[in-house]
């Protein structure tokens, strides 16, 4: 369950972003973040993970929302660009197995919604 472990680094960012703010703090509403598929967590696993980590703290009673981002790969070979298909790590054109990943490795907190 490494969603625990995720979660610990997006309640600090959140808390960090929060104190940026200032006293008095505002309520928070809700937490977006951008997800790489290649994390490959569990949606409700990390969304309980949340809601536990942030009792207690000016964080709590928001909520987790999060966008995947999907897996996108370049060749190195050809110069190919797309999505990845069945897990398959090759270019779809010459398949090659010289390849960059562009995206889907992201973790990223991407917007608070705050009440003052």
């Amino acid at each position: 369950m490494h969603e625990f472990s995720i979660c610990r680094g997006i309640v600090k960012g959140v808390l960090e972003e929060l104190d940026k703010l200032g006293s008095p703090l505002p309520s928070l509403k809700s937490v977006r973040i951008a997800m790489g598929d290649l994390h490959q967590v569990v949606p409700d696993t990390l969304e309980f993970a949340y809601t536990s980590m942030t009792r207690g703290t000016a964080a709590e009673g928001s909520e987790l929302q999060i966008r995947f981002v999907s897996v996108e790969i370049k060749c190195g070979k050809c110069g190919w660009q797309g999505g990845v298909k069945n897990s398959m790590f090759l270019c779809a054109d010459c398949k090659a197995t010289e390849i960059d990943v562009l995206h889907g490795m992201e973790m990223l907190l991407e917007n608070l919604e705050v009440e003052k």
